[in-house]
């Protein structure tokens, strides 16, 4: 596990700037920071200092006072040293603060006090005459914004006490956390937090990591223990450790997290650890967690393997070596772009045809009739990159001695809510099916909805469904509930009802949630609603379905339990869809909404990822563009009217009791899917890496 665990297959850069360039010997900050360098040519290679990354191996190369180099400068962080380009990783310079403390008086139980005016050093590990020098303010607090990135050691001394640790800057802003003076000879530490994952999200999912507690200081740490919190957190779980650290080791501790939805794209919560030891001595560490809304998916796929890198908003780089992956990384702000660089200078065998898709997947069947290795040509320089929103992709040619610039903008879905942005189902934007009202055409299964408010009714302009929306909502028994609506008089009508299962499942819009309705519904409560469907299975007698409106489940419901209701006028059609099997072919034709199932005989189980790839690339009954169904097209062949399972439509004949992938993403857990439940008819989510069934569709 390395401390941010990047493992992408995919070249990434932010455009950033970096700051002002100066020939003087020292430079100095507004902190009144100043860089001391004691060779005799402090300032060579200044414009330059710190690490860069190869375009083609991805090895590290920093750059020091030390370095006799001659640069040619691409732009501001792409440069050119002999035949090799390179990426700065890391700011050119960290904005970076920390904090400085000791204990009060002579008694561990009088607390903490800042200490200001004292000389606080951070020294370049590879080059010593990278070094700066800043005092803390009234405080406690000292901040900086001259030193590049990389590694360095920080040392604080007042006379009678000290600290020392070693940092890491890569960051446009890094927060440090606190450091405390204590007296020589006794030991001193400094924690760090270390994720299993890259990015962590603000969708309730459980996250796993490590504090990391080391001694940094003259004496063995004696009778440690340690509390942690984080403000704000859904939830925080410690394993509970005690002991001893000896100087310059450490231990770790390890921690569970989750995070609850949050408005902002990006937000920090702060880590707090408190450790004492055996003579009730205390430190007090702090240090910031990043927590993402929401995250978009970038696919790339090429003929032969592309090297470049990934160079993240907050200056992490990792290379990369890929001919076809999907990565999600985090939605950035609107002035935060991505750009993607691809370079191939290395080899006449290594040009290839590639695409790229933001939110829009393609199979590498389109290179086949691809000629126009002029497309997207003036993309060679930084300020010429295409720019790609959502939904969009792109095919290109990447030749000898060539170095390609994608720009990507998340601008689009910073304006969804985090829902959304978790819920959002795969094949949502790229299939077009249709269900055939009367004269109307309606695409529900891919939640196409179409909604428009009059008074205290909201009218479906698909279905033509009508639905009660009063500011007074009903709570009863199944049997109150119909009673309500039987003898419901609204806007002059008078036969309004309890909504079918499927009108009330198709009414929910799974890629938001508490509501998981549209805001044309004013009037909810995030509960389970009625529907007239009774539960048929046997031995479940006196139960109804009905809907969770939070997250848009079924769920079964003592009909003399309480839920809502939400009554609806007019005919339904959600219960009508034409089914034909085709024996010959091992499929089954939904011809009302142009789909085509799988219907052989498969009992193999897969974890999502894989019922995903198993339907990409399944040949059968002559077709090859099979995909996985969306949880909206998948609950269309069930069947909640069946005594005993499977309850599916008839026409299929080989769908186990059992549960089934579909491609669609819970927006409450990103490592979750949705599934259906045929053993009882249900929708909900389910962990993605558990085995389930999987049965294949495809548009006609």
């Amino acid at each position: 596990m390395s401390k941010f665990s990047l493992v992408l297959a995919v070249l990434l850069v932010f455009s950033g700037c970096g700051g002002s360039e100066t020939s003087s010997e020292t430079t100095s900050s507004s902190s009144g920071t100043t860089i001391v360098a004691g060779s005799s040519n402090p300032t060579k290679n200044l414009k330059y200092w710190g690490e860069w990354k190869s375009f083609n191996t991805g090895q590290s190369r920093y750059i020091t006072t030390a370095d006799d180099i001659s640069v040619e400068e691409i732009e501001e962080n792409v440069i050119k040293i002999g035949d090799d380009y390179f990426l700065r990783s890391g700011t050119r310079y960290v904005n970076f603060e920390g904090s400085l403390y000791r204990e009060a008086g002579d008694r561990a139980t009088q607390g903490y006090e800042n200490i200001g005016s004292i000389e606080v050093i951070l020294r370049n590990l590879r080059d010593s005459n990278i070094e700066s020098k800043v005092e803390t303010d009234e405080s406690g607090n000292f901040v900086d914004n001259s030193l590049p990135a990389g590694d360095y050691n920080l040392q604080v001394s007042d006379g009678d006490r000290v600290a020392e640790a070693t940092v890491t800057l890569v960051k446009e802003s890094e927060e440090l956390g606190n450091f405390k003076l204590v007296p020589k000879g006794i030991a001193n530490f400094k924690v760090d937090f270390m994720s299993e994952k890259t990015f962590i999200y603000a969708n309730g999912e459980i996250y796993n990591g490590n504090l990391i507690v080391e001694n940094t200081g003259e004496d063995m740490g004696l009778g440690l223990n340690f509390t942690v919190s984080i403000d704000g957190a859904k939830s925080l779980e410690k394993e509970i450790k005690l002991g001893s650290i000896p100087i310059g080791e450490s231990i770790e501790i390890p921690l569970k997290m989750s995070f609850n939805e949050q408005f902002e794209n990006r937000k920090t919560y702060n880590m707090v650890v408190d450790i004492t030891d055996a003579k009730s001595r205390k430190w007090r560490d702090t240090f910031p967690i990043e927590v993402y809304k929401g995250d978009f998916a970038l696919t790339i796929k090429s003929q032969k393997n592309m090297k470049g890198l990934i160079k993240l908003p907050d200056w992490r780089t990792i290379s990369v070596d890929t001919d076809d992956q999907t990565i999600y990384l985090p939605l950035q702000n609107p002035d935060e772009k991505y750009t993607l660089l691809f370079t191939n200078y290395s080899s006449l065998d290594s040009e290839t045809i590639y695409g790229i898709g933001v939110e829009s997947n393609f199979a590498k069947s389109t290179f086949d009739t691809f000629e126009n290795t002029t497309a997207y040509e003036p993309n060679d320089e930084v300020g010429t990159g295409s720019t790609f929103t959502l939904n969009r992709s792109a095919l290109s040619y990447l030749h000898f001695n060539d170095v390609d610039y994608w720009e990507i903008s998340t601008e689009e879905d910073l304006k969804k809510s985090f829902s959304e942005l978790f819920g959002r189902e795969t094949s949502d934007k790229e299939v077009t099916v249709n269900l055939v009202i009367g004269n109307s055409t309606a695409k529900f299964l891919n939640i196409r909805q179409d909604f428009s408010r009059s008074g205290d009714i909201v009218t479906d302009n698909i279905s033509g469904l009508l639905w009660e929306d009063q500011s007074t909502i009903f709570e009863g028994n199944l049997k109150s509930a119909t009673n309500y609506c039987e003898n419901l008089s609204l806007s002059g009508k008078s036969d309004w009802r309890l909504p079918t299962l499927k009108e009330l499942w198709y009414l929910h819009d799974r890629t938001i949630s508490n509501p998981a309705l549209k805001t044309d519904f004013q009037n909810t409560e995030n509960g389970t609603y009625w529907t007239n469907q009774e539960v048929t299975q046997v031995g479940y007698e006196n139960r109804n379905w009905s809907v969770s409106t939070a997250s848009g489940n079924n769920v079964w419901t003592n009909i003399s339990d309480s839920a809502f209701t939400r009554c609806v006028r007019g005919e339904s059609a959600y219960e009508d869809i034409s089914f034909q099997r085709d024996n010959e072919k091992e499929v089954v034709i939904d011809s009302t909404h142009g789909l085509m199932w799988q219907n052989g005989s498969n009992s193999d189980t897969y974890t999502n990822s894989e019922a995903i790839s198993y339907c990409n690339n399944l040949s059968f009954s002559g077709y090859s563009d099979w995909r996985l169904p969306t949880i909206s097209e998948l609950y269309s062949i069930t069947d909640q009217r069946k005594s005993s399972g499977p309850f599916v439509n008839n026409q299929f004949r080989n769908i186990q009791s059992s549960r089934y992938w579909s491609s669609s993403i819970s927006i409450y857990y990103s490592s979750a899917s949705w599934i259906v439940d045929f053993d009882d008819g249900s929708g909900h989510w389910g962990d993605q890496a558990r085995d389930n069934f999987a049965v294949c569709v495809r548009n006609f």
